[in-house]
């Protein structure tokens, strides 16, 4: 491969490949929903070393590991730049990669057109024609991820309840960059070549890339696993609190009716049995019947579990459930979101039992109500001593004492990682209040 070009040829390349590094990496802004604040300006250092990459994967590359050598680099721009997970990254640079192609075919067609209506000369201008064809693929990619975002999110947000697709993704990439590397080794006799130490180091990238999948396949299948053992645990509570409720409200159907048959004014008899009536107003589990307003059974089951964990502890508990959120049911969350939601509810319901035990109060109040399209969960609690909420979320800070300070640090964690939750703290009175918001809008 000849590399010998003057300055002004290297130039021409450099900015029509950054060109299409800037529209990858708008396109990619758009479609993950990140914001432009978010993005460090340093990261135009690594776009600019990225758009060198892309002029010599366009020179060496004259066959299908072009496309890789594509791939690998916005992959690297959603990962590195945009600071996505792995598999999110890949899946969005094969959307990414689908909307350049478009574009490229629509501006060729258009170019074509162009020059045949005016019969214009394609030897004129070559160095202008290259950087403004990038420029409108770029511009034209950009409008074409903010066209489908929407509907390509839903698409992925269902595909993540089958990790397995990504691995079968990535391996059929691999045993095409495989083959393609024999190819090569075929084609060149067997020699080794810079061409084919470049197609071996993409080929243990895709290969790194399908173990990493593959890896994460397995370790979320194994917490799916302890997620349904935990869901099944919980059913099994919410069940025996169900009868203990539903034998409840029969006793106090029962005496009701003794009331009613007692005659010759056994004054004694009824300031006893009104003693028992009244008893049942301050009853445990008088939460119960808000609770079913829960249809997400992972939620639902939990709030059982906990706030029955919380009546052992003779807390005083209040529970306010909206009606409005029984729209909000099973299918509102995928596998691995509601995995992630048990994990922060259940960590602020036991951060809120341990505080109000201790407390004077032993209060804990739970509110879940519909705001704004969005399903809103709150639990406060009375505490003892003082918080400094400007610290909680810092990696140990506790108010229980050692051994205790990762809850709200790894709440705020996975928060920061998941855009569709967001959380605020803080203090009414001498309650602690944590407000968790799901928004999947």
């Amino acid at each position: 491969m000849n590399f010998d070009y003057d300055l002004m040829t290297w130039i021409v390349y450099f900015i029509g490949a950054f060109a299409l590094c800037l529209g990858m990496f708008f396109s990619g802004q758009t479609l993950l929903g990140v914001k432009l604040k978010d993005v460090k300006k340093y990261n135009i250092l690594l776009l600019i070393l990225l758009s060198i990459i892309m002029i010599f994967n366009t020179l060496i590359f004259d066959n299908i590991v072009k496309i890789f050598g594509i791939l690998v680099i916005l992959l690297m721009i959603n990962k590195l730049v945009l600071k996505k997970d792995i598999r999110t990254s890949f899946i969005y640079s094969i959307v990414i990669y689908f909307c350049i192609l478009v574009s490229e075919v629509t501006i060729s067609v258009i170019f074509t057109i162009f020059v045949n209506i005016f019969n214009l000369d394609m030897t004129i201008m070559t160095s202008g024609r290259t950087i403004s064809m990038n420029i409108a693929v770029a511009l034209l990619a950009y409008f074409y991820a903010r066209l489908i975002r929407y509907k390509v999110k839903s698409i992925i947000n269902k595909l993540n309840n089958s990790n397995i697709v990504y691995i079968i993704i990535v391996g059929i990439v691999t045993i095409f960059v495989m083959l393609s590397t024999m190819y090569s080794l075929y084609i060149n006799n067997w020699n080794l070549n810079y061409k084919l130490v470049l197609h071996i180091i993409i080929f243990i990238g895709y290969i790194g890339l399908f173990l990493t999948l593959l890896k994460q396949y397995l370790n979320s299948k194994e917490i799916s696993y302890k997620y349904e053992l935990l869901n099944d645990y919980l059913k099994n509570s919410a069940e025996i609190i169900e009868k203990y409720s539903s034998t409840i409200h029969k006793y106090k159907n029962n005496l009701i009716a003794i009331k009613g048959y007692i005659e010759n004014n056994k004054k004694e008899a009824e300031k006893y049995i009104d003693t028992l009536l009244g008893d049942f107003n301050q009853k445990k589990y008088n939460w119960f019947n808000k609770i079913n307003y829960i249809h997400i059974d992972s939620m639902r089951y939990l709030a059982y579990y906990k706030l029955s964990k919380a009546e052992t502890e003779n807390l005083k508990i209040t529970v306010d459930v909206s009606k409005d959120i029984k729209k909000y049911k099973n299918g509102f969350l995928t596998t691995k979101e509601s995995n992630i939601l048990s994990e922060i509810i259940g960590e602020y319901f036991d951060n809120a039992i341990y505080a109000s035990s201790e407390s004077k109060e032993k209060e804990l109040n739970l509110m879940l109500y519909d705001e704004n399209e969005k399903l809103v969960f709150t639990v406060a609690n009375t505490f003892k001593g003082e918080i400094n909420l400007n610290i909680i979320t810092k990696n140990g800070y506790t108010t229980k004492g050692k051994g205790h300070g990762l809850g709200l640090y790894d709440i705020d964690k996975t928060v920061r990682k998941n855009e569709w939750l967001s959380v605020s703290y803080e203090l009414l009175e001498n309650y602690f209040v944590a407000k968790l918001i799901i928004n999947k809008k």
